[in-house]
């Protein structure tokens, strides 16, 4: 079962007392920043057999998916830069040939050049871009401020 527990006043005594009450494992993941805006969505999701199972990812893109729809910009967190890597090829996989190679799905972690990952950020953060999908590991979250996400935290969950 995933939880997801989302406030703006815990101090640390409450923040423990969440803890215990929900049972949540000591490796919870904690986002600080502002959580009160009104286009972003967060979203738990039970990961059916391990996040390797990358079906699991599927989710990310309609199964009719055509040049003709449009993405809502969808930022994957993860806790390796190799899940960011790997699930953002199997997306561009699962695309199918017409959609590969323009980049829908993209990485984004510190082990890539400066130039990248400026690239990176301008496609996904303009409505133009082609990215739409942005697997980055947590790192991401306190460097840019993104207009979308889908929050998506894989191995951390897990105790």
């Amino acid at each position: 079962m995933s939880v997801s527990a989302l406030t703006a006043t815990a101090n640390p005594y409450v923040e423990g007392v969440i803890k215990s009450k929900l049972a949540l494992c000591s490796n919870v993941v904690k986002i600080l920043g502002p959580l009160n805006r009104p286009n972003i969505t967060y979203v738990t999701l039970d990961i059916v057999g391990s996040p390797s199972n990358f079906n699991n990812f599927n989710i990310l893109i309609p199964a009719d998916f055509n040049m003709q729809m449009t993405l809502e910009p969808t930022l994957v967190f993860f806790d390796t830069q190799n899940m960011a890597r790997d699930v953002s090829r199997y997306i561009n996989i699962h695309l199918g040939p017409e959609h590969q190679g323009r980049g829908i799905a993209r990485h984004y972690h510190s082990g890539m050049s400066a130039e990248y990952l400026q690239q990176t950020y301008d496609s996904f953060a303009s409505d133009l871009g082609p990215c739409k999908i942005l697997c980055a590991t947590k790192g991401a979250s306190t460097v840019r401020v993104f207009h979308a996400v889908f929050n998506l935290l894989t191995d951390s969950l897990h105790c």
